[in-house]
């Protein structure tokens, strides 16, 4: 497991600082260091150490500089990725058999992928994000159609759990696959009539909706929310009266039909608000991203890097980032200064954002939930968590006019212009197109024809897989 591989390593780092300790006389403080600099894999600050490590142990037992280096060149072999043979045979095996599945059954692999993390936002959003980079489909839950986990449909499309949703318990979730045995609900009433009633409540039921849950049923979410209520409690009543004997008059329930729920014509909750209703309940986005409109400025104002790009290698280095604010709390220091710290999100991931006093006051005004910012400054990360020291914050733009697209090598093939042709007719749009060959200088408008949609992510991911990461050229 995780926790076995996660302990066995910390042992292994612990007896590395207490040969140190003895063999070279390090403090427990120096051998902390080496013990991270290997963890980190930090090659730079392991071989500063180098010195310390053959004077102390010659110091101390009077071993050769020699075979203190030779001791000290095992350190660093280790530090580049240790493991001993029967652990890596067993990872090999397992390398095989997920391979072998994510290759033959991608849906089903990933669906059980997600279930074992539902209980984790953070991993599930990532993972979901693969998903969607692997070509793969995720729907929002649905009554009639979702189980207790993810699960892949007739049309191999994964289908959100219902016991991935907030607040739906697993006597709720058993009592609605109960009734569903005897088909498939009908409609909002449908579902309140079959369902134990002690089983879910009005919370409940609002949340399915609000999550999109029973969008099957063909009305808008905000319809079916004006009469959750009044659906509750007619299908309460029903139930009462189905359990005491009491009937229609004519010994049919007639009474408590369909038809008699009248749900009225209504626009629908905003765009905005649904996002938010899915974020707050599932812990994604399903039907969007606060993120779409400005997938173009992702790549303009930011040099091309995720927040799941964040690896140790890049540890106290500066780093750029651009997202939504999932949380901001805002803190006073010793001196009463106000400062703030945030989550940022994209589309695969979130990291913590640390604005100090001097950046906050000029960048106050920007800092409140569910606004999309740019963000520049050092990146931190250890064993617990990785965070930015914001240097600057600046808005996100809207989706710059034009897209400006570099071409490196000459195009003998033609496999280019081919996956740039299929690219440009995938995503019809109104942004312009710029081609700059950087071989010849030249700079070529795309015909009015091939223009694309600027706000569409896969246009991005397309030409990334086209033509790699540095083809986004700032006009």
């Amino acid at each position: 497991s995780t926790l076995d591989r996660s302990s066995a390593a910390s042992d292994v780092y612990k007896r590395q600082m207490q040969i140190t300790s003895v063999l070279a006389g390090f403090s427990l403080g120096q051998a902390d260091i080496l013990r991270r600099a290997m963890g980190k894999k930090k090659a730079k600050e392991l071989d500063s150490m180098r010195e310390a490590f053959i004077d102390g142990a010659k110091q101390k037992h009077g071993i050769s500089p020699q075979l203190s280096s030779e001791i000290f060149a095992l350190l660093q072999h280790f530090a580049g990725y240790g493991f001993n043979k029967s652990h890596s045979a067993a990872y090999a095996l397992v390398a095989y058999q997920t391979a072998y599945l994510k290759a033959h059954w991608p849906a089903e692999f990933m669906a059980a992928f997600l279930t074992s993390v539902i209980s984790d936002s953070e991993k599930l959003s990532w993972y979901i994000s693969v998903c969607r980079s692997m070509g793969l489909k995720i729907l929002p839950p649905d009554v009639n159609e979702s189980g207790r986990s993810f699960s892949v449909n007739k049309d191999r499309v994964i289908r959100f759990g219902l016991a991935g949703v907030k607040n739906v318990g697993e006597n709720a979730i058993g009592s609605i696959l109960q009734a569903r045995k005897d088909g498939p609900f009908k409609s909002l009433m449908d579902f309140c009539k079959r369902v134990d009633n002690r089983a879910v409540n009005k919370r409940m039921l609002e949340n399915l909706i609000k999550c999109g849950a029973m969008d099957s049923f063909g009305y808008k979410r905000s319809e079916l929310l004006a009469v959750a209520e009044q659906a509750m409690d007619m299908g309460s009543n029903y139930q009462k009266d189905y359990q005491s004997g009491q009937m229609g008059l004519f010994g049919d329930d007639s009474f408590a039909d369909v038809n008699e729920l009248k749900i009225p014509k209504l626009e629908e909750i905003p765009k905005r608000t649904i996002l938010q209703y899915e974020k707050e309940l599932i812990g994604f986005y399903v039907t969007g991203n606060p993120l779409d409109a400005y997938v173009g400025s992702l790549y303009y104002y930011t040099p091309l890097r995720k927040i799941s790009d964040a690896s140790e290698v890049l540890d106290g280095k500066y780093f750029s980032v651009a997202g939504i604010i999932s949380d901001c709390r805002i803190r006073n220091t010793r001196q009463g200064d106000s400062m703030a710290i945030l989550t940022l999100e994209d589309f695969n991931g979130k990291m913590e954002i640390v604005v100090f006093p001097k950046v906050y006051r000029d960048a106050a005004r920007l800092l409140y939930q569910e606004n999309a910012i740019s963000v520049e400054g050092k990146l931190s990360i250890d064993e617990r968590e990785r965070k930015i020291q914001a240097l600057k914050i600046k808005p996100l733009q809207e989706v710059p006019p034009d897209l400006h697209i570099k071409i490196m090598k000459k195009d003998e093939n033609g496999i280019v212009q081919k996956g740039l042709k299929q690219i440009f007719e995938s995503f019809p749009g109104d942004t312009p197109v710029y081609l700059h060959l950087v071989d010849s200088g030249k700079m070529i408008k795309v015909e009015r024809c091939f223009w694309v949609d600027g706000k569409n992510a896969g246009v991005y991911q397309a030409l990334d897989d086209l033509l790699g990461e540095n083809w986004y050229l700032k006009a």
